[in-house]
């Protein structure tokens, strides 16, 4: 069998050695990963820092913010056209209706990531070194 390198792709390999819970191959985008989590949750926590650094442009905090902001000023909008002053609004009510909008079919990741819940899939759990090779051949 041919040596496996896959160091560059593993998101947390100060965890590779010691680490007690599962190992995952996620795939974000067109990115793929290896990264140890005790679930698969985690698991997408443990990989922030890598996605920064390897690939910044899966993560969906510019289409968020827009959608958030976009619907923030349509509801405003709404309701003082329906007789509302800009000072009665339900100011707690429109951020969360906003944020509701925006983040549908997101997942969040601290710290304030997000990422579209189609663009992440989960390759396999504790593959062998076998399954490795191929997955990233």
């Amino acid at each position: 069998m041919p040596k496996l390198n896959i160091q560059d792709k593993i998101a947390n390999p100060e965890d590779q050695d010691h680490f007690d819970g599962d190992k995952f191959v996620l795939a974000i985008g067109t990115v793929k990963c290896v990264v140890f989590g005790h679930h698969l949750d985690s698991a997408l926590e443990n990989c922030v820092d890598w996605l920064e650094q390897h690939a910044p442009g899966v993560f969906a905090d510019d289409e968020v913010r827009d959608a958030y902001n976009d619907k923030e000023r349509e509801l405003i909008e709404l309701a003082m056209k329906s007789g509302c002053k800009r000072e009665d609004l339900d100011k707690d009510a429109i951020r969360e209706q906003a944020d509701e909008y925006a983040t549908v079919d997101t997942i969040y990741l601290d710290p304030g990531h997000y990422l579209h819940s189609w663009e992440v899939n989960l390759i396999a759990e504790n593959p062998t070194r076998e399954q490795l090779a191929e997955i990233f051949a």
